[in-house]
C-alpha cells in the first residue's frame, strides 16, 4: 500500500545533469573532446529526474454519538493509513479537535 501512495502522491523533480549522452543539450565542459576526437559523439548531457513526494495530509475523524460503537475500527483504519503515507514519504498532520457551536 506504500508504494502505491508514493506513486499516486510523487512528482518529479530535478536532480541534476548526467553526462556522455548522445543526444540532449550540449555539455560545454567536453566540448573541448570534440575538437580532439572529431568521432566523439557523447558530448551532450540529459537531465535526471527522482521522484520525490511532498505532501502533507490530514486526517478528519468523526467523533460524534452516532460513530462511538466505530471507533476502535476508525482508530486502526487511521493508523494503518497513517503509517503507510509516513512510508510513502508524506507527512501526516495533527491537530486538536475542534467543538463547533450548536454540536
Amino acid at each position: 500500500m506504500a508504494r502505491a501512495l508514493g506513486a499516486l502522491l510523487s512528482t518529479g523533480v530535478a536532480d541534476g545533469w548526467d553526462s556522455g549522452a548522445e543526444e540532449g543539450h550540449i555539455d560545454g565542459s567536453i566540448l573541448a573532446r570534440l575538437v580532439t576526437s572529431p568521432g566523439e559523439r557523447r558530448v551532450f548531457r540529459t537531465g535526471r529526474t527522482a521522484a520525490r513526494t511532498e505532501a502533507t495530509l490530514t486526517f478528519l475523524v468523526d467523533c460524534s454519538g452516532s460513530m462511538k460503537e466505530h471507533s476502535g475500527a476508525v482508530a486502526v483504519l487511521v493508523d494503518v493509513f497513517a503509517r503507510a503515507l509516513e512510508l510513502a514519504g508524506a507527512r501526516c498532520g495533527g491537530g486538536r479537535a475542534l467543538q463547533l457551536p450548536g454540536c
